[in-house]
């Protein structure tokens, strides 16, 4: 509990002194100091920021730590030790920061990139600069400005441009790498200039806001066809009951012996006369389904998330679900079928094109409880629900579902190993279990 998004919440009919002591401990592990963006330019807010020493790449501070350590040495020798040579660092620093000064960097800067990205992969962006002044630029490079919850690429790493003209254009790539799945917000792109001799350094930032939509890391598992797994549910027995009698869509396979709980309307009067014993006929659902497109419904519950904390401490499970829903919207295109809408946290939201489903994934937070709608209506509609558990309220919900006829899959990752092997072995359950390598 470090940051303000983390304080716990009041939970109704809870002992009010617990809720002070989680307050009291939730105060005690806060970070006290604010996250700070690089673009502030406050003339008393940026010392503390960045410092002098933000002037200075690496060898340009060791040759300064050396210029002052030769200096205060000298002053115990009456000979004077070594002044010289710190005079001279110091005079190179000085002469390397007029020079830097004077050829600092004034371009005008465009980007040009896609609003999503995938956690712990980079995001590459592509930045058009134009040279407009008088004079050319030298030994520079190209970044996005520091973000928190992203990792820059280290700084010898950067693409290096040597020089640029006057009255030119160049186009470079720039990357960043987001740690975790959100929404995330691009500040700006900053352009370091190392010139003359790489020991100092002179920015020039400029504000490029973007909105990124920040995906959760892909999973490994082995998806089957969407197509294929609702054109098996619905040759099931158990899919569609109620309306394949009424459209007439159930196919005969063989005769039973007749069991408590059979309809008198399945009675076979000629195998009942052949063998001397009732005997009902069994049907296999024969509907041909032609559906509209896919409607996504994602359980976004967790067994081990108390009602106080405003998010859970581990997110991989909920990362797992959301991965898997982002594979199933990119296969059910590659199959032809148009994604109509998900199912959040109690609410159907349309996905009018593929950034707003990502901008839903990477907002999409996790809840105490399950929520999932009452009835499902669309019966043309493929509906395909992720879960992490199953449990008898879920299996009477769907058996519901399906005995409306509505076309419900459902996928299991596992969230805990004893939830392993719980689906019914019947077609439409599908468990999946995530691989490396």
């Amino acid at each position: 509990m470090k940051y303000m998004e983390d304080r716990p919440l009041r939970v109704a009919g809870e002992a009010y002194p617990l809720h002070l002591w989680r307050l009291l401990r939730w105060v005690g592990e806060l970070r006290l100091v604010p996250t700070a963006r690089e673009f502030a330019r406050n003339p008393f807010r940026r010392p503390m920021l960045y410092g002098p020493a933000a002037l200075l790449t690496r060898p340009g501070k060791i040759l300064l730590f050396a210029a002052l350590m030769l200096m205060l040495l000298s002053f115990r020798r009456a000979e004077s030790f070594m002044m010289p040579t710190a005079a001279l660092l110091i005079g190179l620093l000085v002469w390397s920061l007029m020079v830097g000064w004077w050829y600092r960097p004034k371009l005008q800067i465009q980007r040009h990139g896609s609003s999503w990205a995938v956690a712990n992969q980079p995001y590459k962006a592509r930045i058009n600069v134009s040279n407009g002044s008088a004079r050319p630029l030298y030994n520079f490079v190209l970044r996005e400005m520091a973000v928190r919850g992203c990792r820059l690429p280290p700084e010898w790493s950067r693409q290096h441009v040597s020089s640029l003209a006057s009255n030119s254009q160049l186009e470079q790539l720039v990357e960043i790498t987001a740690r975790q799945r959100g929404a995330m917000q691009l500040d700006g792109v900053v352009v370091d200039s190392y010139f003359p001799y790489f020991l100092t350094r002179y920015s020039q930032k400029t504000r490029i806001e973007q909105s990124l939509d920040v995906l959760p890391e892909p999973i490994k598992v082995d998806l089957p066809s969407i197509r294929m797994l609702s054109d098996q549910a619905a040759e099931s027995v158990n899919f569609g009951t109620d309306k394949g009698r009424k459209e007439r869509a159930l196919d005969y396979v063989y005769s039973r012996g007749f069991q408590s709980g059979d309809p008198p309307s399945r009675l076979d009067r000629r195998a009942s006369a052949r063998r001397g014993e009732p005997m009902s006929k069994i049907y296999h659902g024969a509907l041909k389904l032609k559906p509209a497109g896919l409607l996504l419904l994602c359980d976004l519950s967790l067994e081990d998330f108390p009602d106080w904390k405003p998010r859970p401490d581990d997110l991989k499970a909920i990362d797992q679900r959301l991965a898997l829903a982002v594979e199933v919207e990119r296969r059910g295109r590659g199959e032809g079928l148009q994604l109509g809408g998900c199912w959040w946290n109690g609410d159907w939201q349309t996905t009018a094109d593929t950034d707003e489903f990502y901008h839903q994934v990477a907002t999409a937070a996790a809840v105490h409880q399950r929520k999932l709608p009452t009835q499902l209506e669309q019966t043309e509609w493929i509906h395909l629900l992720i879960t992490g558990r199953w449990d008898l309220q879920l299996d009477d919900w769907v058996q519901k579902q399906r005995a409306q006829g509505v076309m419900l899959l459902v996928l299991l990752i596992p969230e805990k190993a004893e939830y392993r092997g719980k689906l019914p072995e019947s077609a439409g359950f599908t468990e999946l279990h995530p691989w490396n390598g």
